[in-house]
């Protein structure tokens, strides 16, 4: 994926395109063509799968419930940074059960 996303990244903001990252209306003009648009959209996959996988890994560890990682998931996938916001609530509160003592 990550070198799809390397070649429509190349292929839309290469050459003449317009736009540029120095301004939210630049940002919006590289969005103008079809190959930033598609670069983004695998950006923004990649990223949501990576961090749904490091929410995974990490719940594993500390023996969190899969059930309680549902949530976290779906918004991971479907708003990338709530989902991880949620995870991180869930970890700080779940973390505080076990260092009091009252989780089995």
């Amino acid at each position: 994926m990550a070198a799809v996303y390397l070649v429509f990244i190349l292929k839309g903001i290469g050459g003449d395109a317009p736009g540029g990252f120095d301004s939210l209306a630049n940002v919006k003009l590289l969005f103008s063509n079809d190959e930033p648009v598609l670069a983004g959209w695998i950006h923004y996959l990649v990223f949501d799968l990576f961090v749904g996988m490091w929410i995974c890994h990490d719940a594993d560890k500390r023996k969190i419930n899969r059930w309680v990682l549902l949530p976290c998931l779906l918004l991971t996938f479907m708003l990338g940074p709530t989902g991880l916001l949620l995870y991180f609530i869930i970890r700080v509160i779940y973390l505080k059960k076990i260092s009091s003592g009252s989780l089995c």
